[in-house]
């Protein structure tokens, strides 16, 4: 699959999602995986990681069939390899996808979900996951390293966060899909952090503490209770629309401690609630941040217009762009607008007036959205900070001095 940024996207009418078509739309992916490491509770001796992975029938090649539906047919795998590189374990499965129209074959609202399984001992090990399309034998493929840790019992430990929405604590089960992306656009879903608590001995009672920092290290949430460890594990849970409501980054902490031992696990996460009517309500400044992402006589002619001639250009511009013209909802105009407003909240300069999506740093989050990787270089004599985000998918990265000292960064280079 090729990607192509949010600026090709919106300068030029969007193709029609046609059978194979490999373009990712607002430069985003179509494929993701998490691994979440867990204690085996059958056996305390290995450790257990649960590998999600989710994909959408885009990324796959449909062959239309004698009785007028479409069929995909791909296999997915996991392998793990040891420390000298020798593989020691895989897991993978085959699946056929049949549908009954054209326009299903390029449904991305809901992404095929997967879950791996599997029990090691304790250590470091390398992975590498792929999904194969059977029909074309097209590849994608992914690799990385992990460790997985040791829960053995005699001392308290802590399994990995994993958020997932629109499920209440009371669901918590080994079926849950969790939100890969760690990322959160539709406030009217519930968000659940879930975890699991391993104490050193099953009747102990653990004090449990939840604290939410933002990016910038500012504590925004504390709270703290007991729990009786009735059960091994203890299945944990909390709330996250009950502990922040903002847009933004944030890390959540999560801290148990019980018989004089203490055990600590932190995970990122990035509330972009949709929320288009602040925007919306001016349309000049709406119409002034489509600049953003278009350019030329279809800008141009929107500034020029007045009243409803204005308001008309404005939402051609958008059907024009629209990824599911048979829905009543446009994806692309609903995460522009999620973007330019994170970036108001995030990337807003007070002291010049200046609202986020202006600034250097809103300009290119709203263009590529949300970066692979930040890398914050700390404060060196006589040095700026700098900030520099990565974009794999790109493969670019773009370097932001504060050569003032003031928060106000600028893009200085892009390689």
């Amino acid at each position: 699959m090729s990607a192509i940024s949010p600026a090709q996207v919106f300068s030029q009418p969007m193709e029609r999602m046609g059978m194979g078509h490999r373009n990712g739309r607002f430069g985003g992916s179509m494929f993701f995986f998490q691994l979440y490491n867990f204690a085996d509770t059958t056996d305390l001796s290995l450790s257990r990681v649960d590998f999600h992975v989710s994909f959408v029938n885009d990324i796959l090649t449909f062959f239309k069939e004698e009785e007028e539906t479409y069929s995909a047919r791909y296999e997915l795998g996991v392998i793990f390899y040891n420390e000298k590189n020798v593989p020691i374990r895989d897991k993978s499965v085959t699946n056929a996808i049949h549908v009954d129209t054209f326009r299903e074959t390029n449904l991305r609202t809901q992404p095929l979900h997967h879950k791996f399984s599997i029990s090691l001992p304790p250590g470091q090990y390398k992975y590498e996951i792929y999904l194969i399309d059977n029909d074309d034998q097209k590849i994608v493929e992914r690799e990385g390293k992990t460790v997985l840790r040791d829960f053995g019992r005699g001392t308290l430990h802590l399994s990995d966060v994993m958020f997932a929405e629109g499920v209440s604590c009371s669901a918590w089960s080994d079926s849950i899909n969790p939100n890969l992306r760690d990322t959160f656009i539709d406030q009217q879903k519930q968000v659940a952090a879930l975890y699991e608590v391993y104490p050193a001995a099953q009747s102990n009672q653990v004090d449990v503490a939840h604290k939410v920092y933002t990016e910038s290290g500012e504590n925004v949430h504390s709270d703290e209770k007991s729990v009786k460890a009735v059960r091994f594990p203890v299945k944990e849970c909390i709330i996250v629309n009950d502990l922040v409501n903002e847009p933004g980054n944030y890390y959540l902490v999560v801290e148990v401690r019980g018989d004089g031992q203490t055990a600590k696990m932190r995970r990122s996460f990035t509330i972009q609630w949709r929320n288009l009517n602040v925007q919306e309500e001016n349309v000049d400044v709406a119409i002034e941040q489509l600049s953003l992402i278009g350019k030329g006589k279809e800008i141009d002619d929107i500034k020029k217009a007045e009243g409803e001639e204005r308001d008309k250009l404005f939402e051609e511009f958008w059907e024009r762009r629209d990824p599911t013209p048979d829905t009543p909802a446009n994806e692309l105009k609903d995460e522009f607008f999620r973007r330019i407003d994170f970036s108001n909240h995030n990337f807003a300069e007070p002291a010049h007036r200046r609202e986020g999506w202006r600034t250097d740093r809103g300009r290119i989050y709203v263009q590529n959205g949300p970066p692979d990787q930040i890398e914050k270089q700390p404060v060196a004599p006589g040095m700026p900070q700098a900030e520099i985000w990565y974009y794999s998918r790109l493969n670019k990265r773009y370097i932001f001095s504060d050569r003032l000292g003031n928060g106000e960064y600028r893009l200085v280079r892009v390689e």
